[in-house]
């Protein structure tokens, strides 16, 4: 009697499905130990950013970019009479121009008489918006502003000038009398800023 309650025990024991075994036809896998967080901390990909390039500042007119004209009026008088010469020269700012003029004109026994006008400027902007002039000119008539006629001897006017002038104002710069005569001479200079 007791052998064939221990062949009993045995057949129910290998009739018994193994827990956890795998079914027949299946590869049995062994799933892998997950590593704690602290040691493999997720891999983070940095991602490129181009920076946009600066936006291009837009150009303001400042002082060096803009233009100004000058205006010399030269007043001859002599004996009530007035003549006037004017030149106009359009400058940039912190630039220089000039002006040429010459000739001749001849007297009543033909003898040549040198007649001219010469005007030379440099010209710039101060920060309180006020226009430097450097200027100098020549002046130098043939004919007498009273009569018209030729002048024994022309009388020259040279000047140089440094001024600060606000813009389109215009100011006299200068009044000269004639030695031997009472003949004068008037400048006035402006200047003014194109675009305004």
């Amino acid at each position: 009697m007791t052998r064939l309650t221990s062949g009993v025990a045995c057949t129910v024991l290998l009739l018994l499905p193994v827990v956890g075994a795998a079914a027949p036809g299946e590869r049995q896998t062994t799933p892998e130990p997950s590593a704690p967080a602290s040691q493999n901390p997720p891999v983070v990909r940095a991602t490129q950013v181009r920076p946009e390039p600066p936006a291009q500042a837009a150009r303001t007119e400042g002082p060096e970019t803009r233009n100004i004209q000058l205006d010399l009026v030269i007043t001859d008088t002599l004996g009530g009479t007035s003549v006037t010469k004017t030149l106009s020269m359009l400058v940039r700012a912190g630039g220089a121009g000039s002006i040429r003029t010459s000739g001749t004109v001849r007297r009543p026994n033909g003898e040549p008489v040198p007649v001219q006008l010469n005007l030379d400027a440099n010209v710039s902007v101060t920060r309180d918006q006020l226009i430097e002039v450097n200027t100098t000119f020549e002046y130098l008539p043939a004919n007498n502003p009273a009569t018209e006629n030729v002048a024994p001897t022309p009388n020259t006017l040279r000047e140089s000038l440094q001024v600060l002038l606000r813009s389109g104002r215009s100011v006299r710069v200068s009044q000269s009398a004639d030695p031997a005569t009472e003949r004068t001479v008037a400048v006035d200079l402006m200047a003014t800023f194109q675009g305004e």
